[in-house]
């Protein structure tokens, strides 16, 4: 049987050659009337793949009953994807365990949360509440055998009411792992988990970790360590904790192992579907913002675990501003740095969320608005997308299509990115253009996790999320280095946050670069210990000989840069203006994008002689490039796509 693949970041279904470009369209929301017109204008639209939820709890009526749908006809999820196949609609199916969506319990059964046993704990032993207000429930305990039993018997009746609409039989080419796994927003360094069955594989991970040593263990940790049932997690915060120390060292194992614990879950959910079947579609998984980037939801860890397409949700509250799309080019650059097959996005704000009657704040999204958006996540290097929600639905505004299939001003910004990669057959092969890397120091981020109160822990990645915003805004959009992998090797200047301690590896890497004449500056005084609190002054040596930057904050990092001759690839002048230039053979496309609400003109700088004009794509009049600078004007959240002439 022939699998789905991925085929220059598009999907090979069959004959087909596809973007991953998705709409939500949660049916058993809808009257099942709606259906048809909703699809139909979905696949009018150019539109390959319809997402869409199955809710454990509407479903599984009681521990081993069978699918259950007769008793509601808008859970004849049969019907909908026979639909969806009728109208040549491929389908990412999303079968939790949990949804999220609004759902009660976020999709868990109640019989299930009813099982005190199995619900997961926080540090003071008590069970957790997970999800957001008024929607809060208890979370079970991942690694729990009765919870892992419940949902493998959820995925099998699944696939057994489905497997006619599964690939390679039917439209369904995509499954969604769980969703947003963080224990229900509640992944907290002293909330999940701490039920006994979680600290039994604590205890037995961090035994592997030293190698089966008690003593290592206790060696490392400086504390009495006699017996596996004696390995235990912190459960209280500590401040003042020097890198290096046993206290530094047992809590980045905690961080470490809540990261294997998250993926450990998703690749048992994986077995349990290929278990029941699904053995030719792709697996995906989606993840959620965190106050701290990649901890412990690391996205490199659950790709290893799993082998899953994953991805950042991304929402904002309006008005769109340029921090809401900093943080979608940070999330861009980390999944690419992390080895993500096809960087994209499973929940990509189309709409609002909002209960009936319920008085806000901010203000409507507006169709400038999500064009920008969309546009941005395509600037800074997202390779698919999913609209949620393209169908309006309970609880949800400003959706682009409405339930009865009628369009609204909404669809604007789809129909842009439909037709824009449509115009592009590279698309998939499209790359941003960075001669910088940012040095993202993943003990820095897991310190920050870890500090709580302790604002200078959490320095070193403050200054790290700063230096990308500055360096993107500068026009550089580092490339990030996940200095737990190999660093990039083509590259002309790598910008690294320091704290007192650094990693041996990780100074020996930077020095390397060095010598290799790769600019190395950095944020901070240099290191004077590695991780392990030894003394290690690679970088600091490297400073006395002037071959390494130490700046103090971002602006000295910009004219290090540029007096070092290493230049953007295009600039902007003007702020909360962005440009990224994109290259693929010898092709190359610039995205501009105006951040703020107020038509603007924007001064271009290429670092390239040979630009001789943009080209639109939408069709406009060319704009010519002299002396390697050009003007362009953008309306109130615009963007605009051009061809590079040279």
């Amino acid at each position: 049987m022939d699998a789905v693949q991925l085929e220059r970041r598009l999907l090979r279904v069959g004959e087909r050659l596809v973007p991953l470009i998705a709409g939500e369209v949660q049916f058993w929301r809808l009257d099942p009337s709606d259906w048809e017109p909703a699809l139909r204008t979905v696949a009018d639209e150019g539109i390959p793949i319809v997402s869409t939820y199955l809710s454990w709890r509407r479903h599984a009526l009681a521990p081993d009953a069978p699918f259950a749908w007769r008793h509601d006809e808008r859970l004849n999820v049969r019907r909908f994807l026979s639909m969806c196949a009728s109208h040549g609609l491929l389908v990412q199916l999303k079968p939790g365990p949990w949804i999220c969506a609004e759902e009660p319990n976020g999709g868990y059964p109640d019989w299930l949360l009813a099982d005190e046993h199995l619900l997961a704990l926080d540090a003071n032993d008590k069970p957790l509440s997970g999800y957001n207000a008024p929607f809060r429930h208890p979370v079970p305990c991942y690694l729990h055998p009765r919870y892992l039993a419940h949902a493998r018997h959820w995925i099998q009746i699944v696939h057994d009411h489905v497997r006619e609409f599964i690939h390679p039989y039917g439209p369904v080419a995509l499954i969604q792992l769980d969703n947003e796994p963080s224990y229900c927003f509640r992944d907290g360094m002293y909330e999940a988990d701490y039920h006994p069955v979680a600290l039994q594989a604590f205890a037995q991970w961090t035994l592997e970790r030293y190698e089966g040593s008690l003593r290592r263990i206790q060696r490392a940790w400086e504390m009495e360590v006699s017996s596996e049932e004696s390995i235990k997690p912190p459960r209280l915060p500590l401040v003042g904790v020097d890198a290096g120390s046993g206290r530094w060292r047992r809590e980045h194992d905690w961080i470490c192992f809540r990261e294997w614990l998250l993926g450990e879950h998703l690749r048992r959910l994986r077995e349990h579907h290929e278990a029941a079947g699904a053995t030719s579609t792709l697996f995906t998984v989606n993840y959620n913002t965190h106050l701290v980037d990649e901890v412990p939801q690391s996205s490199a860890v659950l790709h290893t675990a799993t082998g899953a397409i994953g991805g950042m949700d991304h929402y904002y509250e309006p008005p769109l501003d340029a921090d809401d799309l900093l943080a979608v080019a940070r999330s861009t650059a980390l999944a690419r740095a992390n080895g993500e097959p096809l960087p994209w996005s499973p929940e990509l704000q189309a709409g609002i969320w909002r209960s009936p009657g319920e008085q806000v704040a901010y203000p409507d999204p507006t169709a400038e608005e999500q064009e920008l958006y969309y546009l941005a996540a395509l600037a800074f290097g997202l390779k698919g997308l999913n609209f949620y929600m393209l169908v309006n639905r309970e609880n949800w505004e400003f959706a682009p299509i409405d339930p009865a299939g009628a369009v609204s001003a909404h669809l604007t910004g789809v129909r842009t990115i439909v037709r824009l990669i449509a115009q592009l057959p590279e698309f998939g092969e499209f790359e941003p253009v960075s001669p910088v890397a940012l040095a993202w120091q993943v003990s820095y981020a897991r310190d920050a996790y870890a500090a709580g109160s302790d604002v200078p822990r959490s320095l070193p990645y403050d200054v790290m999320t700063g230096a990308f915003s500055a360096l993107t805004r500068a026009g550089y959009l580092p490339r990030i280095w996940n200095t737990e992998r190999e660093p990039p090797d083509d590259i002309a200047a790598v910008v690294t946050p320091t704290a007192s301690y650094m990693s041996r590896d990780v100074q020996e890497h930077l020095a390397e670069m060095q010598r290799k004449g790769v600019r190395v500056i950095l944020l901070g005084e240099p290191p004077r210990v590695d991780e392990e609190g030894k003394p290690c002054e690679v970088l600091a040596d490297a400073l006395v000989t002037n071959h390494v930057d130490s700046q103090s904050a971002t602006t000295g990092m910009l004219h290090a840069l540029r007096t070092g001759g290493v230049e953007a690839p295009v600039s902007v002048a003007e702020h909360d203006g962005f440009a990224v230039l994109q290259k693929a053979g010898n092709r190359q496309l610039l995205f501009v994008l105006n951040a703020r609400a107020e038509r603007r003109k924007f001064r271009l700088r290429f670092a390239s002689e040979a630009v001789t004009a943009l080209l639109p794509l939408s069709g406009d009049n060319a704009v010519s490039v002299a002396g390697r600078a050009a003007e362009i004007g953008l309306g109130p959240h615009a963007g605009a796509v051009f061809e590079v002439a040279t």
